[in-house]
């Protein structure tokens, strides 16, 4: 009687075959994303790109890198894609993105999807806002770095004592004056933080601007 036969483990891709599955997708991506962009200088529809950015894959470098190449011409798709709280990897995929394109009108809808994240959801968003609001670096971006700052779910985050103040640190953009001065109106403990920006930036005009406010900070600093 024959036994019965033995179940034989499925082989282990070499490391070699796991880079070739990768380069091979990536030319896919590649021969893929430059077809579309054809088709949309042929027929720069909304839907065309909404339906490209629907089929992107989720994963991180391809649908960022992808998702870029467009341009502002993506945006509407990707600010859709943030309104799906249930497709939390493709919200940050779409977070990324935005910041790599650097369109400022992303940044409300980018705001809302920060505010109406769930606990568990937070940690993802959290982690990603800050750096792609720094690329963008205007006042908008600039606010709402400082909003999440001071939000009283932030307090106990890792993020804010580390990733926050890195970002804020990469703005240096003129178009961001704006905000950092009012934050020295707040005075709430992250006006030294707006003061440091203000000086980095430099400027006549920026130093004509803060004068009134170091006259304020006088008699503390000399108390």
């Amino acid at each position: 009687m024959l036994g019965t036969p033995l179940t034989r483990r499925p082989r282990r891709a070499t490391f070699g075959e796991k880079m070739m599955t990768i380069i091979k997708r990536s030319l896919a991506c590649a021969v893929l994303s430059l077809l579309f962009l054809q088709q949309v200088r042929a027929d720069p529809s909304g839907s065309n790109i909404t339906e490209y950015i629907e089929s992107l894959p989720v994963d991180q470098t391809v649908f960022v890198t992808e998702a870029a190449r467009l341009g502002s011409a993506a945006t509407p798709a990707l600010i859709n894609l943030l309104e799906r709280p249930w497709d939390l990897k493709r919200r940050v995929c779409a977070i990324r993105a935005l910041g790599r394109i650097g369109d400022p009108t992303c940044i409300k809808a980018i705001r809302r999807a920060f505010a109406s994240a769930s606990e568990k959801e937070l940690p993802a968003l959290e982690w990603y806002i800050p750096e792609e609001m720094a690329r963008i670096g205007n006042a908008d971006a600039v606010r709402l770095l400082l909003d999440i700052k001071r939000n009283p779910r932030m307090d106990d985050a890792a993020f804010v004592q580390q990733m926050l103040p890195e970002s804020i640190n990469m703005v240096t953009n003129r178009a961001a004056v704006d905000a950092f001065l009012e934050e020295l109106q707040r005075k709430d403990g992250l006006h030294w933080i707006a003061m440091e920006k203000l000086g980095e930036i430099g400027g006549k005009e920026v130093a004509s601007r803060i004068t009134p406010f170091l006259k304020d900070e006088r008699p503390r600093m000399r108390g």
